[in-house]
């Protein structure tokens, strides 16, 4: 998994990046094994695994600088807690990715779903049924709602 960590990238709070995991010592594999072993069993994980940094980057080079909603915002994660959540989904992939999930896939936007949506209708209607559809688009929610309120 460490070696498939993102290298040039800003160091996180705890001030490591990626380099520092991928040209370590072996050594540094077998304690970070235990270390999630630990997590694992005990049901604890490290506060600063949630740590992050928050930076602002401008969406495009021609958008006006002074207008907030031209920026998107990019958190830079501890090294170590992006190594326990790859071991997390390459253990556990098969019950959390779906393939009727669409948001934060790679391959897979809005299209997508549209187009899932639009069978799914189709063949409620062809059996004499009808569909009814709610949507609801909450612009930056997840930028906006209080994150320890998901704990």
């Amino acid at each position: 998994m460490i070696r498939e960590l993102k290298r040039g990238k800003t160091a996180g709070l705890d001030g490591l990046m990626a380099e520092h995991l991928v040209f370590s010592h072996p050594i540094v594999c077998v304690l970070l094994s235990l270390l999630f072993r630990f997590i694992v069993v005990n049901r604890f994980v490290p506060d600063d695994f949630g740590a992050g940094l928050v930076i602002p980057l401008l969406k495009s080079e021609n958008l006006d600088s002074a207008v907030s909603d031209n920026y998107r915002a990019i958190t830079i994660s501890p090294c170590v807690s992006k190594v326990f959540e790859m071991c997390l989904m390459d253990c556990f992939q098969y019950w959390l990715v779906d393939e009727l999930q669409f948001g934060f896939r790679k391959g897979r936007d809005c299209r997508d779903a549209i187009f899932t949506l639009q069978g799914v209708i189709k063949s409620i209607n062809l059996q004499g049924s009808t569909a009814t559809l709610c949507a609801l688009d909450l612009p930056k929610a997840f930028d906006k709602m209080s994150h320890y309120g998901l704990h």
